[in-house]
């Protein structure tokens, strides 16, 4: 006995041949193969010398982790807001993409934006850090990613942020935070 599935298959075959007998292909298009388009002629042998050296910082230096953010419980929230807050279930009011920024920029970026967010009286904004380049960081993931906890929990800002956690895949995963901000007095 044969399946549905496999006759409908069949069929859909059988269909695209036919349709395709009389296709030709186009002339004069040459189409370049994957070999061709990652050539070596084809790629920047260096990068920019501003780009490399985007932070300065001593050896020693390592961005604070804040593990219990990252898990998603946040101290002086409740139980349920935190949780809707970690699975993204808050509406989002606003978004930051940091990808290509430098460490100062970006720092400078993210400040303006919180307050910017708080003051327009938003609760929940997404600050999309990305994951990083290991190739130009000692540490397994971005110094921007790594430093925005801390950023966010200085001066001004940490006044106007309830709490953060982790995005979720169709946000931005690792690579993004929902920023959950507090209501103005």
């Amino acid at each position: 006995m044969v399946s549905k599935k496999y006759e409908q298959n069949k069929k859909d075959l059988d269909f695209w041949l036919e349709a395709i007998k009389s296709v030709t292909p186009l002339a004069d298009k040459k189409y370049k193969s994957k070999k061709d388009v990652f050539s070596e002629k084809n790629i920047k042998k260096t990068i920019p010398q501003k780009e490399q050296l985007t932070f300065h910082a001593s050896s020693s230096w390592k961005p604070k982790r804040i593990d219990n953010f990252f898990r998603g419980k946040i101290p002086g929230l409740d139980r349920s807001t935190s949780e809707n807050l970690r699975k993204g279930k808050i509406k989002i009011e606003g978004r930051l993409d940091l990808h290509g920024y430098g460490y100062d920029d970006a720092k400078n970026t993210v400040e303006q934006f919180v307050e910017d967010a708080y003051f327009s009286d938003k609760r929940c904004v997404l600050i999309i850090t990305g994951k990083g380049s290991v190739k130009f960081s000692k540490t397994s993931s971005g110094i921007i990613k790594q430093s925005l906890p801390a950023w966010i929990n200085q001066g001004n800002l940490k006044n106007m942020i309830l709490g953060f956690s982790i995005a979720k895949p169709k946000d931005g995963g690792d690579g993004a935070f929902y920023v959950l901000l507090r209501r103005k007095k």
